[in-house]
């Protein structure tokens, strides 16, 4: 692999002072789910043995698994260090705060949501039919009810109580680490559009509020003891916001169910309160596998339950806040639990806590989108000390009289082509490929990803009838690779699409002349640091 742009690190000049911490949390958080998205899926250690020839996973392996559903199944490689839905639905969150820290929740709930089931990777059940709900032009972010049917029956948007609200919500606390309402209310903005449970609520709003505690420590000294106990009190006041469209929430919410919200509110705010008080007792954190199985981590009934899965989190992190590395490997091998989602969580209290000189080097460097996490940490720094842009800082900016077609409404009119120059709302410009060209470049289509014009791209399996056509974005960010001449439009393969700083003009010449001038604002060209040891190694 081709080494990444190092330079001397300037993080100390510049005055977003939470650079680091953040850049910590982000770099921290990718790694740790797409090393636990390797073992999600492992039964035991036996199967580990079996499926990897290991006991025990320390670093990034190429890996596949079926997706697609029983009618429109393909194998979907995932090379070294590709993360999953958790990352990518971060990376939505935070394009979608504001520069003073709010969230614009039309922005996340009517594009980035509905966008992301272009390019989903591993997304579950709830938050895929909530993604496609939201696309009704009846709803809005607060009125986004909804059923979705399961091997357990049909399953009523408020009793949605699993971690898909909790594994986003980073970036709102990484952006405001001096304003609590601010995150708080972003919180719920963000959770309520796909999840209804209190369980899935409260775990958001506690994982969000660890991690700004967590952020804070870089500045003022605060013991673990301390993070705890403060969480507690916050936890114990946390209620709905008592503003208008929290109101009318509340009130569907209320009129479809047969407890009043207050009442599961309370159970699900105790649950976490006495989860909090074993975690706060030092004795109670040397058994991980017992923690974890008294969370009900290993039930598959229960392993991706919001308040679990964080609570779990918070033990691993506690027991072990300076071992970034040893957390991280600690959760993603409790085989049998929801290993990506919950080192996920811990990868990022740990760098927020430790910094990004605690990431491991071999996982820094050759993690997906390295580069275009860095910019979204520099993004949120400035944010967090009130200099930043927000929301168009990591989005692509069209310009005017710009002769590239709407990707979006080529595809719904099923007119997608080879070599069509087109434009996404959230990848800059992008150009579809030759099918026979890409063919020619990878004819070992199951073990190899082909390089062209230094992009990667991904050859995926659907049904006949489709038509096969290969996109691929000038973005350091999951883009997807197989364009389907209807909507939605993508078979669910995503691909690592060049590690290139977006600060930086694209590459002249050759196959890269379509692409042109960068589309970001960018405030001055500056290169990320890599971790000190990916530096001096």
């Amino acid at each position: 692999m081709r080494d990444l742009i190092i330079q001397a690190d300037t993080a100390g000049s510049r005055p977003d002072r939470y650079y680091r911490p953040i850049a910590g949390a982000l770099i921290g958080a990718a790694a740790a789910d797409a090393l636990g998205w390797i073992t999600e899926f492992v039964r035991g250690t036996e199967h580990l043995r079996t499926l990897y020839r290991t006991d025990f996973v320390n670093d990034y392996r190429p890996w596949q698994k079926v997706s697609g559903g029983r009618f429109n199944a393909y194998v979907d490689h995932i090379n070294s260090g590709e993360y999953s839905d958790d990352t990518q639905l971060t990376l939505a969150v935070a394009r979608s705060i504001r520069s003073d820290g709010t969230v614009d929740i039309e922005h996340f709930s009517k594009v980035e949501l509905p966008l992301w089931l272009d390019y989903a990777r591993g997304g579950g059940r709830t938050i895929t039919a909530a993604a496609r709900a939201i696309q009704r032009k009846s709803v809005s972010w607060n009125t986004n009810f909804f059923t979705v049917r399961s091997a357990r029956g049909e399953q009523d948007y408020r009793q949605a109580g699993a971690n898909g609200a909790a594994m986003r919500v980073a970036p709102l606390a990484l952006a405001n680490p001096d304003r609590r309402e601010v995150m708080t209310e972003g919180v719920w903005m963000t959770a309520v559009v796909t999840h209804g449970h209190p369980r899935a609520i409260i775990s958001a709003l506690a994982y969000a509020e660890a991690l700004r505690q967590a952020l804070r420590s870089q500045l003022k000294p605060l013991s673990i003891t301390g993070i705890v106990s403060n969480l507690q009190e916050y936890v114990a006041d946390a209620t709905v916001p008592d503003n208008e469209p929290f109101k009318v929430w509340l009130s569907i919410w209320n009129g479809r169910s047969i407890r009043p919200f207050e009442d599961v509110w309370r159970d699900a705010k105790r649950e976490v309160l006495d989860g909090l008080d074993r975690i706060g007792q030092a004795e109670g954190r040397d058994d991980t596998q017992a923690m974890l199985r008294s969370l009900g981590c290993f039930d598959p009934a229960t392993r991706g339950s919001g308040t679990g899965t964080v609570l779990a989190a918070l033990g691993i992190f506690t027991a072990r806040p300076n071992d970034l590395r040893g957390a991280v490997e600690t959760a993603i091998n409790q085989l049998g639990s929801d290993t990506d989602t919950i080192g996920a969580f811990v990868g990022g209290l740990a760098g927020a806590w430790s910094g990004l000189d605690a990431v491991p080097s071999q996982w820094a460097k050759r993690l997906q989108d390295y580069e275009y996490f860095m910019r979204v940490a520099t993004e949120l720094a400035s944010i967090a000390t009130g200099t930043g842009i927000g929301t168009t800082a990591l989005l692509p900016q069209r310009r005017s009289g710009s002769p590239e077609a709407d990707l979006i409404t080529r595809i719904r009119d099923k007119n997608v082509n080879d070599k069509d120059h087109v434009y996404h709302p959230l990848f800059p410009f992008s150009f579809v490929w030759p099918s026979t060209l890409v063919k020619r470049a990878n004819s070992d289509t199951s073990k190899s990803l082909p390089v062209v014009g230094q992009r990667r791209v991904t050859l995926v399996k659907v049904r006949k009838p489709l038509k096969k056509a290969y996109l691929e974005t000038n973005l350091d960010v999951a883009s997807v690779a197989c364009v389907q001449p209807r909507y939605a439009p993508f078979a669910t393969a995503t691909t690592t699409v060049g590690r290139s700083p977006l600060i930086l003009p694209p590459p002249s010449g050759g196959q890269m002349d379509h692409f042109g001038p960068r589309q970001f604002p960018v405030r001055e060209p500056l290169k990320w640091p890599l971790p000190k040891a990916v530096q001096s190694g």
